[in-house]
């Protein structure tokens, strides 16, 4: 499609919509869903429509596909994890298959990098806002050291998460 004109776009178009999932999962899957549920709800709408619009124009019109069967992998890819996602309630999965699918074509070392640094700046941001405002109280999450975030496995995961893109971007 427009992948041959724009190709130095697609790396930048990808790392945008990685950056806005990363701010939704990392402050807006926090408490601040409990203390401020309108603004949260308006801005996961805007991140998750926005990361969706980002990663889907980049699969479409920013990644070179050598055949065929790769568009329609990528198409049976697509209706499945939507499908699955609107009937099972969970949108993550059709979220992880736009990150997975779009980063054809993208240098993964500059992905990570976005990765780190939006993974971290999201942690200190909602480590702030918890210990130094009553926009995340301690409620009974603070036992299971989750640091303001609603699930303590999740912010193990997103840990994880930046460790491991810490180790490869350094590599």
């Amino acid at each position: 499609m427009l992948y041959h004109k724009y190709k130095p776009l697609a790396a930048r178009v990808y790392c945008a919509g990685l950056a806005l999932l990363l701010v939704l999962s990392e402050v807006f899957s926090s408490n601040v869903q409990d203390t401020l549920p309108g603004f949260s709800r308006i801005m996961r709408l805007g991140l998750t429509g926005c990361a969706v619009l980002l990663l889907a124009g980049k699969i479409i019109l920013l990644t070179g596909y050598e055949a065929r069967w790769q568009k329609v992998l990528i198409a049976v890819v697509l209706v499945y994890t939507a499908f699955s996602s609107w009937y099972g309630g969970d949108l993550w999965f059709f979220l992880a298959a736009l990150i997975g699918l779009g980063a054809k074509d993208v240098d993964l070392e500059t992905a990570l990098r976005v990765y780190l640094v939006t993974a971290v700046a999201g942690l200190v941001l909602v480590q702030a806002l918890h210990f130094a405002t009553p926009l995340m109280p301690y409620k009974f999450y603070c036992r299971n050291w989750d640091f303001g975030y609603g699930h303590y496995n999740g912010f193990g995961a997103r840990l994880v998460g930046v460790f491991f893109a810490w180790g490869v971007a350094a590599a």
